[in-house]
């Protein structure tokens, strides 16, 4: 069973959405308290971190920094559920592993369906990145591509296609994308248009809006249907789309193209 650590104050509404999370995963519930928050983590071990707010206070905001800052809970994903001033003003600036953002008032099942998609994300990236790890080598002067696609089957098309001639690094939602820019800048960036919590769209208009991610060449990965919403898109300035029904070698020779090889 999924184990999620629920970090909120005492409120109904946690109350609530504890005892209908409480239904399908093991969970167990802890305030804002920076001095247990990363102890708890360490020793629980969960899958998930849901950290439930509708309004930070001072303590709570050191809480969260204190999760995203210490060794022993850095790593640990996390969804965050409350109001987008929070999310805008604390979450963001702080960042952290960030697979899932809940924008409340929000319907309780839709909280536990968002909820339910980034458990199966996390399993999906561990079965992905497992298959997928490429030998670190010691220098390699070949162009770095972050893909970003929730489909595993999909990675594993790109990833065989990319990785004799590219570095490639693989995220499974927009989240993880945004927060493994945080420590690299790829070269270049393959974008899933759809993908569940945060879609092709949201993810780039977050990575525009950084100052150090904003100039970061990006593709849509589209599928024939969507094209023409990609068209409407435009305005975060992609380079364009490539269509996942592309022949390997017209996927390669697009990317290729792009970088000016010959």
């Amino acid at each position: 069973m999924d184990k999620i650590l629920f970090v909120a104050n005492i409120s109904k509404t946690a109350c609530d959405l504890f005892n209908s999370l409480s239904k399908n995963y093991e969970i167990i519930m802890q305030d804002f308290n920076k001095a247990v928050l990363p102890s708890k983590v360490s020793e629980m071990q969960p899958d998930l971190i849901a950290v439930y707010s509708n309004e930070f206070s001072h303590e709570d905001i050191q809480a969260y920094q204190e999760i995203v800052t210490n060794e022993k809970s850095k790593n640990f994903p996390i969804v965050f559920i409350g109001n987008k001033f929070d999310y805008k003003d604390y979450i963001m600036p702080w960042g952290g592993n960030i697979i899932g953002i809940i924008i409340t008032p929000s319907p309780m099942s839709n909280v536990l369906e968002k909820i339910s998609i980034a458990l199966e994300s996390i399993r999906n990236r561990r079965d992905c990145e497992s298959e997928l790890k490429i030998p670190e080598q010691k220098s390699d002067s070949r162009k770095h591509i972050l893909v970003v696609d929730d489909d595993p089957v999909m990675l594993r098309a790109l990833i065989s296609i990319l990785k004799e001639s590219y570095k490639t690094t693989v995220a499974k939602s927009g989240t993880s994308a945004i927060s493994l820019l945080g420590t690299q800048k790829p070269d270049l960036i393959l974008l899933d248009y759809m993908m569940p919590v945060c879609d092709g769209v949201q993810t780039l208009q977050m990575i525009r809006s950084e100052e150090k991610t904003k100039d970061i060449p990006a593709f849509f990965l589209t599928g024939v249907s969507d094209t023409e919403s990609v068209k409407s898109a435009m305005s975060l300035k992609p380079e364009g789309y490539i269509l996942k029904s592309m022949q390997p070698k017209e996927i390669l020779k697009r990317i290729d193209d792009f970088f000016g090889k010959k």
